[in-house]
């Protein structure tokens, strides 16, 4: 039987697996919106300190919550582990389904302005006065 003890470790080292993997996941899909809207060096560096400051304040709670506050290896390592089976595995299919997705709606979206556009040039959408 297992002590509460090494059941508690092994419990955090799992949350901070999955910590990881979803902050991976999380940054992928800020990979994907830069893709379908195009943002500066100042938008991408900004959401960038967000997303480390708020993925900061998650290891944070989870060591706090999970180690009583020690800085603990093991959650270090479990949160790496986690970030690393995701880009492996799950990562490069949201990378590449995000960025398909956000071409399709590009093209639809152009396709609808156009249509839009040209009804407009034959008078059967009227501007507002």
């Amino acid at each position: 039987m297992m002590s509460d003890v090494i059941r508690q470790e092994t419990t955090v080292f799992f949350l901070a697996i999955a910590l990881g993997a979803g902050l991976s996941f999380f940054y992928d899909f800020l990979r994907v919106l830069r893709r379908m809207i195009r943002h500066g060096a100042v938008a991408t560096g900004i959401e960038d300190l967000l997303f480390w400051l708020f993925g900061a304040c998650l290891l944070f709670v989870l060591m706090f919550y999970g180690t009583d506050g020690e800085l603990r290896g093991y959650v270090l390592l479990g949160t790496l582990c986690g970030a690393l089976l995701y880009l492996q595995t799950a990562g490069p299919l949201l990378i590449r389904g995000g960025t398909a997705m956000a071409n399709y709606i590009r093209r639809k979206r152009k396709k609808c302005f156009f249509i839009l556009k040209s009804n407009r040039k034959k008078g059967t959408i009227k501007k507002k006065p």
